[in-house]
């Protein structure tokens, strides 16, 4: 048996029609294209019209499940893996949180302390 392989895209309508239908199984994310949607569709067996109907609607860490790693197709909750930090936004509430609380810090002039060159 041969090594697995992984393929990750964010847009699946420019993967090669044959090695999406050579995929054992697919975890497909929320996809709102209708181009990668129809694409999917035509491309593997293992993917139904009513499936794809939830792509648009998943949440971020939700997935559908489908092929060899499951019995039946399935929506899964994949959880954040809070040591890494990519490929994510930053949160502005925070950050302006964070600017606020280093503005209220007190601050030194350091002309005063070195004096005029």
């Amino acid at each position: 048996m041969g090594s697995p392989v992984i393929i990750v895209s964010q847009r699946p309508r420019r993967l090669d029609p044959d090695v999406l239908s050579q995929m054992g199984s697919l975890a497909i994310l929320r996809l709102t294209n209708p181009e990668d949607q129809r694409y999917i569709n035509e491309s593997s067996e293992i993917v139904s019209r009513e499936l794809l109907e939830y792509l648009p609607s998943l949440n971020v860490g939700e997935a559908i499940l489908v092929g060899q790693w499951v019995n039946i197709p399935s929506i899964v909750k994949i959880e954040k893996v809070e040591e890494k930090r990519a490929g994510e936004d930053i949160s502005a509430v925070d950050e302006w949180r964070n600017r606020y609380r280093y503005d209220s810090i007190a601050r030194e002039d350091t002309k005063e302390l070195i004096g005029d060159y």
